[in-house]
């Protein structure tokens, strides 16, 4: 539920709703005092409950049972 910043590996841009690419040490300062100045609020709760969600549905067992079903599909 915390804010993500990474650097420009491919893998993150998967997931661009969750984390943040930075491309420089500046961007990443720039980032990551934006997250906190942003943290408790409404909009920054309300994100980290998304993310939470999002990331529950992220198990083996959840995507197995995907594979299962587009397999038998």
């Amino acid at each position: 539920g915390r804010p993500v910043i990474s650097t420009d590996i491919p893998e993150c841009n998967l997931y661009p709703d969750w984390i943040e690419i930075v491309r420089s040490p500046e961007s990443a300062a720039v980032a990551i005092r934006q997250h906190l100045s942003r943290s408790g609020t409404p909009a920054a709760i309300a994100k980290s409950t998304r993310q939470l969600e999002f990331v529950r549905q992220q198990t083996w067992q959840v995507r197995a049972r995907t594979l299962t079903r587009e397999f038998w599909s």
